[in-house]
């Protein structure tokens, strides 16, 4: 990587998250209040595979007003009232990962059902323009049965994997990308985690010494960063 390229680097990084971590959230919920609302329940799903069917034909991608720099999150209420007056649900990909993460959790393993804002190196892109328009996205990650799969905007992947890192790393989105951070929050938007995955989530196995004991070791999610 050139000398220009980290430079940018140091200045993108930690903008794109002190957004997410301390700007979103409060705006969202300011444009919420002046937004209509159907304060139903999630619909319920028993499989991803039931969902997936109707999420695709139920939501669409929609940037966000000023092509995206009024970044904020669409509430269960709000796409509640969408579906009841158009019949889709239009946001752009932390709306859909939020509201979609409203309904997984109801059949998520454990009711485990992870949010996971991410910045990929826009250099890793074929233009600069290019990574600077699909470096920063969200996903819902959530385990089924043992398996992680991974929905990205109205889509849930076919592929699934043994761990939630696989999951974040080997998804046909950001696979052959560099992740330069990310966050984890619940789907009621409290920060789990950031640049880990939520804790328990990873169970790490090591060879006691001086014998064949298998020990665990919690994953480094446990840090004085995260806030629950």
């Amino acid at each position: 990587m050139k000398w220009y390229q980290r430079a940018f680097l140091k200045v993108y990084v930690p903008l794109w998250a002190l957004w997410f971590r301390l700007g979103r959230r409060p705006l969202s919920r300011l444009a919420d209040r002046f937004r209509p609302h159907l304060p139903l329940p999630p619909r319920r799903f028993d499989s991803p595979e039931s969902f997936a069917r109707w999420w695709r034909e139920h939501t669409r991608w929609r940037s966000d007003p000023l092509k995206g720099a009024f970044d904020v999150i669409a509430s269960l209420a709000y796409a509640q009232w969408q579906w009841r007056e158009k019949g889709v649900f239009e946001d752009d990909c932390d709306g859909l990962a939020y509201v979609a993460a409203q309904h997984v959790r109801l059949f998520a393993d454990g009711g485990r059902c992870y949010v996971v804002t991410l910045l990929l190196n826009p250099f890793d892109f074929s233009s600069l323009w290019e990574g600077l328009q699909m470096g920063a996205h969200v996903l819902c990650i959530f385990p089924y049965r043992g398996r992680w799969y991974v929905l990205s905007n109205n889509e849930i992947f076919p592929q699934t994997w043994a761990t939630f890192s696989e999951a974040l790393e080997e998804n046909p989105y950001t696979r052959g990308h560099t992740i330069l951070w990310y966050e984890v929050r619940d789907p009621h938007m409290s920060l789990l985690a950031v640049n880990a995955p939520p804790e328990g989530e990873v169970y790490l196995t090591r060879q006691a010494s001086g014998g064949g004991e298998k020990v665990g070791i919690a994953d480094a999610s446990r840090r004085d960063d995260v806030m629950t």
